[in-house]
């Protein structure tokens, strides 16, 4: 890998100058991924997505903002239909990154469940053609290579890589006037609600997520890296992440962790019972609630279960109270040191999707959202980023909840509920409120 030592201000004839030249030097190596890469002076990540809408796109943020991606084009992207091929894309990106000397990092991510038909693949994952990659204040250009016969790549790229404009686009702050449609209104709830609760003896279950469909149309397009910039401004501890496919782009701003693995230690969260912070004393209903209590037990047992089938050892970490802007939720950390065998596609498995946005036990509530739910997509499936990172094998994947799928000006929503024994239909209903709320302030705030 050709690295530049030191960073440089956005000039755009300096910078891309010493990354064409990097490519015209660049010789063929059939099968194998080859970066360049240029040290940039640190950019306003979603405003150089904006001002640079020729290719597809797609962005990730992690969580605690240690990693940010901005990336155009596809050197390689691999989509799957069901779960074997999203094993099977893991395998070969594992393979094609062991074969490559640079940090290589895909974007993708995977829907909640293989058996419904999807408006996105089932599974989906990106190496970006060109890429802005920033961590702990650094800012590198790269660009990726994959080809048998090097030369016409390298004059695309040297095309691509000329029409990058470095001029930041405006993240517009204006109020996007909306009609707004759920797919039931609270009568049609209420017996959704009823049916689960009715339904917990004959199918043996003890939870089961239920979710409500909002369908949104603006009177103009939507602006997919403003919507985005609002939602972090919100909120700050959460992933950011966006993938274009075509004319739609799947958005999100999630609080909540699928798991993060660096080789063999990996991190995960239970998050579950939720409160809305608009009323005194919610706080202290979230720490003292039977039910919110409950909730969140059934999700983090399940967690530290399961991760004892692919590791040495599990440590759970206290449980604590998120705060986000509008809700809070009960939460721990979960810390395990996995077999050297475990793979990605093993810890997926075992984790996805959680009790806290499927249900419990696990296949008797997926086999009654299958018969008594809409499609979800990519919502409450996996979205993030795996490859190697700092010469260590690496994932870190968000659970797809405070998303939407986004085109032109329609919006789609989803947003769910963990239903129990004393759940109240009309409390629920307002607690998708809150949570839709998290997600529609941006398209409110001026």
């Amino acid at each position: 890998m050709m690295t530049a030592h030191a960073a440089v201000a956005l000039k755009p004839a300096q910078t891309l100058h010493e990354l064409v030249h990097q490519l015209a030097q660049t010789k063929p190596k059939p099968g194998i991924i080859q970066q360049l890469s240029i040290e940039l002076a640190p950019v306003n990540a979603l405003a150089i997505m904006a001002a640079n809408l020729q290719a597809e796109q797609c962005y990730w943020r992690d969580r605690n903002g240690d990693i940010e991606m901005a990336g155009f084009g596809s050197a390689i992207d691999i989509a799957g239909h069901n779960q074997q091929a999203l094993s099977d894309t893991l395998s070969i990106i594992e393979s094609l990154n062991d074969k490559s000397d640079a940090d290589l990092l895909w974007f993708g991510g995977f829907a909640f469940d293989e058996s419904q038909q999807h408006k996105m693949p089932y599974s989906y994952f990106r190496l970006p053609q060109i890429a802005v990659v920033q961590q702990q204040g650094k800012c590198r250009l790269l660009v990726h290579l994959y080809s048998e016969d090097i030369a016409p790549t390298n004059e695309l790229l040297k095309a691509a890589i000329e029409a990058i404009s470095w001029q930041e686009a405006p993240l517009t702050q204006n109020k996007y006037l909306y009609s707004l449609d759920h797919n039931c209104d609270i009568h049609l709830w209420r017996q959704k609600v009823a049916q689960a609760l009715e339904s917990f003896a004959n199918n043996q279950m003890t939870k089961v997520v239920l979710t409500r469909t909002t369908s949104i149309r603006t009177a103009r397009n939507i602006p997919v890296h403003s919507l985005l910039h609002k939602w972090q401004q919100a909120r700050q501890n959460a992933y950011s992440f966006m993938l274009q496919l075509g004319t739609q782009h799947f958005i999100g701003h999630s609080p909540e962790r699928l798991f993060r693995r660096q080789n063999n230690y990996l991190t995960t969260d239970a998050l579950a019972g939720t409160v809305k912070l608009d009323t005194q004393g919610a706080l202290a209903q979230l720490q003292t609630d039977p039910k919110l209590v409950h909730e969140h037990a059934v999700v983090a047992d399940y967690i530290q279960q399961q991760l004892h089938n692919v590791s040495k050892t599990v440590i759970r970490g206290q449980t604590k109270v998120m705060s986000l802007r509008n809700i809070a939720h009960r939460h721990c950390t979960l810390n395990a040191q996995l077999w050297p065998t475990t793979s990605t596609t093993d810890v997926i498995k075992q984790l996805h999707p959680t009790p806290a946005v499927g249900g419990f036990p696990r296949q008797n509530a997926l086999a009654y959202l299958s018969v008594n739910e809409c499609n979800r997509d990519w919502y409450a499936g996996g979205v993030g980023i795996i490859g190697r990172w700092q010469k260590s094998h690496y994932s870190d994947f968000s659970v797809a909840i405070r998303s939407a799928l986004v085109t032109g000006n329609k919006m789609t929503l989803f947003t769910g509920v963990g239903i129990v024994n004393g759940s109240d239909a009309d409390e629920e209903w307002l607690e998708l409120d809150g949570k839709l709320a998290s997600v529609l302030g941006a398209l409110n705030d001026g």
